[in-house]
C-alpha cells in the first residue's frame, strides 16, 4: 500500500468515526427524555406509565437488551401480566441465544431465576427448559477478554436454577464460583449494569 492509498484510507476511517459519533449523539438526544420518563415512572411505581415508555424507547432502539429485558421484568413481576409477558421473556431468550451474545443471556436467566421474584404463574416445564438452554450456553460461552462480567454476573441465576431442579451439587459448585468472582470484584463494573443502572442516564449494556 503506497501512502495515497494509506492517506485514503484515513480519511474514510476518519469520516465513518465522525458519522458513528453523530448517530450515537442523535440517539442520545432522543432517548434522554425517555429515560428521564421511565425514571419518574418507576419512582412512583406507575408500571403501565414505565411500560409504554420502555416501549417507545425500544421503538428507537430495538436492539438494547436493556429495555428488552426491563420490558419483561414489568410485565411479568411488576404488572403480573403472563399473556402479553411470556411472549415478551420468549423472544428475549430466543434472541440472547441466537447472538450467542452473554450479555443477554445473563439478562435473560435473570428475569427467569431471581428467589427474589415469585414464579407461580409461570409455566415449570417451559420456565426450567428455557433455564437449562441459557445455563448450558452461558457456562460454555468464553467471552472476550474484559467481557467476562455477564457471565460471571449470572452464575446467581445459574444456581438458583440448578437448585429449583434439585441439582445441589451444581448449584453450590456455581454458587461457590460466583462467590469467588465477587470477592476478586472482577464484576464490580458489570453489576452496576441492569435494568435499575439503566435508569442512570447514558447507560447501556455493550452487545456481546
Amino acid at each position: 500500500m503506497n501512502s495515497e492509498e494509506a492517506t485514503a484510507l484515513d480519511v474514510e476511517r476518519i469520516k465513518w468515526n465522525r458519522r458513528r459519533m453523530r448517530e450515537v449523539s442523535q440517539k442520545r438526544a432522543l432517548i434522554e427524555p425517555i429515560l428521564a420518563r421511565i425514571r419518574s415512572a418507576m419512582k412512583r411505581m406507575d408500571w403501565p406509565m414505565a411500560l409504554s415508555a420502555v416501549e417507545e424507547a425500544l421503538a428507537a432502539m430495538p436492539d438494547e437488551v436493556t429495555f428488552r429485558g426491563l420490558q419483561a421484568e414489568l410485565l411479568l413481576h411488576k404488572m403480573r401480566d403472563m399473556p402479553a409477558g411470556l411472549p415478551v421473556l420468549r423472544r428475549l431468550v430466543r434472541d440472547a441465544i441466537d447472538k450467542k451474545s452473554v450479555v443477554w443471556m445473563s439478562v435473560a436467566i435473570r428475569k427467569l431465576f431471581d428467589p427474589a421474584k415469585d414464579y407461580s404463574d409461570f409455566p415449570r416445564a417451559e420456565r426450567f427448559a428455557m433455564g437449562q438452554e441459557l445455563s448450558e450456553h452461558i457456562l460454555a460461552a468464553k467471552p472476550p477478554q474484559g467481557g467476562e462480567g455477564a457471565k460471571y454476573l449470572s452464575y446467581g441465576a445459574i444456581a438458583q436454577y440448578y437448585h429449583e431442579a434439585g441439582r445441589e451439587g451444581a448449584s453450590n459448585r456455581i454458587g461457590r464460583a460466583g462467590a469467588e468472582v465477587a470477592r476478586r470484584g472482577a464484576y464490580r463494573e458489570c453489576s452496576k449494569r441492569g435494568p435499575r443502572a439503566m435508569l442512570s442516564p447514558g447507560v447501556f449494556h455493550r452487545q456481546g
